[in-house]
């Protein structure tokens, strides 16, 4: 009777038209049967993957309708999606590193276009006044337009400088449909809860690679190729081979920094949730996830996601209702620490004090050859994905040391300095510094979730800056991804804010 109970009340909150737990179900074996069918073409070669992805272009809406609840769906398919680099190309593709390579359709597109839909729908019956679009987008905009822009008008590498302006077109539609579509508290719970899942998912797709000892074979969604893992594995730690786990986001590092960013939303969602089953969640989704992290051996993921902690933890005990479950919460994360530290004590100090020199000595010579990149154009940069582009005469080795891959800083600052120069570098920082001057005002609200959610996004925006200084993963379109949605749910709750205070007055 209990389990019936539970099951219902899962149903009710996820399908609220009252749809039958049959249809449900059908929707449910049409997703997994769509996920069979893009096992298969990544098994078994490229000849069918346009095949799957236009299958699941076709799946999609019948799954939707059968869910009972279509727009709810695509918003938690979005965020499952998130992490996965899964594309069909349009035009050639480009192995550069730095910025976008190519003009592609993601696995997100599609559900952030379903969205949209909606929404365009809402607008065009009246059901709602207008969208609303934060102004801090045009900065992001003012970013594409002035140095994207004239890149692709004046600059020798047109094309590429064309690829990164699409992405960021993308990154602007994904920001504002978001910003519209979380417009309750629970459309928030709901997106923080499908985050949580998608990285409960990784984490755990992680953790099965650790215990295999390799990769799934599964390069299509996103794992890493055996040649990359060996080269890891042998110049990670002295002495030693590792095995540093990626999931599908393609390097143990993006792994890294995706897990330290939405970590602090489970730590939050285990605060603002009362039901045993949500609890049961976030928990599990916590321990996995904290798990998943240590096996990456990425120690910028670590200093990422303890000063997110560190910052959650401190400013939690601000909420006056929250105090006393502040409180355990810290005590209980103080002991969950210990015993992952005490059970993987050896790969942690190992990946700490062991380290090969040459991964520390190789990131400071890639910043060498990006301040005399910069030194060139210092003010106004090279133009926007240009970077790799442009650097090999300032390289101080040749490009057939590097295999003629010719690797970006791994710095995010230094990469928008170097292509936007100190004037973009500037419109960067100020941008990033609104979103989380933003999420410091939700931290005013007196409802737990909006305060808890704000508090979690900030915690995610502090550790993308830590990481910051260690890669240039804001480059990569996952972290990119998750860094916008998370940006959207700061400004839903600020609107959520504010029409609370209408009402009130």
């Amino acid at each position: 009777m209990a389990l019936s109970a539970i099951r219902r009340a899962v149903w009710r909150q996820l399908l609220p038209d009252g749809r039958s737990l049959w249809q449900s179900a059908l929707a449910m074996a049409l997703a997994l049967a769509l996920a069979g069918v893009v096992l298969l073409a990544a098994v078994s070669g490229s000849s069918l993957k346009p095949a799957a992805l236009v299958l699941a272009v076709m799946i999609l809406p019948v799954a939707a309708q059968a869910s009972g609840n279509p727009r709810l769906l695509l918003l938690w398919c979005l965020m499952f999606a998130l992490p996965f680099d899964l594309s069909m190309y349009l035009g050639p593709f480009s192995s550069k590193g730095g910025g976008e390579r190519a003009f592609r359709v993601e696995l997100s597109d599609v559900f952030y276009g379903g969205l949209l839909l909606f929404q365009a729908r809402d607008l065009l019956r009246c059901r709602w006044p207008g969208l609303r679009v934060p102004k801090v987008i045009l900065v992001w905009l003012g970013i594409m337009l002035f140095w994207g822009l004239d890149s692709v008008i004046n600059g020798p590498y047109r094309t590429t400088a064309a690829h990164e302006i699409i992405r960021m077109l993308k990154m602007t539609v994904l920001f504002i449909v978001l910003v519209n579509e979380l417009d309750s508290v629970g459309r928030l719970r709901h997106a923080a809860a499908a985050i949580t899942l998608g990285m409960a998912f990784q984490s755990c797709i992680g953790i099965l690679q650790y215990l295999l000892g390799h990769t799934l074979g599964l390069e299509f969604l996103g794992e890493l190729s055996t040649k990359t893992l060996d080269e890891l594995s042998t110049t990670s730690v002295r002495d030693a081979k590792v095995f540093r786990i990626a999931a599908f986001i393609g390097h143990p590092n993006l792994l890294g920094v995706y897990l330290a960013a939405c970590l602090p939303l489970a730590v939050c969602g285990l605060m603002y949730s009362s039901r045993l089953p949500a609890r049961l969640f976030f928990g599990v989704a916590l321990a996995s996830g904290g798990v998943a992290l240590i096996l990456t051996q990425s120690r910028s993921g670590w200093a990422s996601f303890a000063a997110a902690l560190l910052l959650v933890m401190a400013l939690m005990v601000m909420h006056q209702r929250l105090f006393k479950r502040s409180l355990s919460a810290i005590a209980v994360a103080t002991v969950a620490l210990a015993l992952l530290f005490g059970a993987f004590q050896e790969p942690i100090m190992r990946r700490l004090f062991s380290s090969l020199e040459q991964a520390a000595t190789g990131r400071e010579e890639f910043k060498e050859d990006a301040r005399r990149l910069i030194d060139e154009k210092v003010m106004l940069g090279w133009g926007l994905n240009q970077y790799t582009l442009v650097l090999p005469p300032y390289m101080k080795y040749t490009a057939r040391s590097y295999s003629y891959w010719i690797p970006p800083v791994h710095n995010i600052y230094y990469l928008w300095w170097a292509e936007t120069g100190l004037v973009g570098l500037g419109v960067h920082l100020a941008m990033w510094a609104a979103i989380m001057l933003r999420a410091c005002r939700n931290l005013r609200s007196h409802d737990e979730t909006l305060f808890l959610m704000s508090l979690a996004c900030l915690g995610a925006m502090v550790a993308f800056a830590v990481d910051g200084f260690m890669s240039f993963s804001l480059r990569v379109n996952q972290p990119q991804r998750v860094f916008f949605v998370l940006a959207a749910m700061i400004y839903a709750t600020h609107y959520l804010r504010q029409d609370a205070q209408r009402v009130a007055r």
